[in-house]
């Protein structure tokens, strides 16, 4: 046998042995209850979580804060808005078998 026929045979025998030498046993199903969904474990941990200063940040409910023009002023923008948006509707000139009389 030639070196080349040698390795060329050794290598198929590797290609054959080696998934039935690292192939692992399924293990057996636990008998009995299997655990409750990942889901529902990470519903339960946020649950009694509680307050978490470090995570997140949390602004004061008390905190100061601008804003670009005054209150007043800015229910006049919101209400005029509003307006612009009604006048802006496009009637419909022909109304169609579905439309509300």
């Amino acid at each position: 046998m030639t070196h080349h026929a040698r390795r060329c045979a050794s290598m198929l025998l590797m290609a054959i042995a080696t998934p039935t030498t690292f192939a692992q046993v399924p293990a057996a199903p636990a008998a009995g209850r299997l655990g409750d969904h990942p889901a529902v474990v990470v519903q339960r941990l946020q649950a009694t979580a509680g307050y978490d200063y470090a995570s997140r940040f949390y602004p004061h409910p008390a905190r100061l804060y601008l804003l670009p023009a005054s209150p007043d002023e800015l229910e006049r923008m919101r209400r005029a808005a509003q307006a612009a948006v009604i006048d802006s509707t496009p009637e419909d000139p022909q109304p169609g078998p579905l439309a509300r009389r």
